[in-house]
């Protein structure tokens, strides 16, 4: 876990670091974007060689459909609550 948090203090660093640098930026946009391809491939292929998830893949299915669209419905009313919340225009 102490891993993870230093990775991501040293990301945000670099980050502010070259925030003014638009090609190296949209460089690690690009980059960034094409590795959470690959890791959702990876992520893929080990759920493939799991027989266990495999052979249950129609009742888990049917779980993880229900719970990603729980979790997606809960994130956009969250978010669009807490949009209204705190980015409320005062016109209104």
């Amino acid at each position: 876990m102490l891993n993870i948090l230093a990775m991501m203090a040293i990301g945000i660093a670099a980050g502010f670091l070259i925030r003014k640098k638009q090609k190296t930026v949209k460089f690690f946009d690009l980059a960034s974007g094409a590795s959470v391809y690959v890791l959702l491939f990876l992520l893929g292929i080990s759920v493939g060689k799991n027989e266990t998830i495999v052979s249950n893949l129609g009742s888990i299915g049917i779980r993880a459909i229900s719970l990603a669209i729980g979790a997606v419905s809960g994130s956009v009313i969250s978010s669009f609550l807490i949009f209204k919340i705190i980015f409320k225009d005062n016109n209104d």
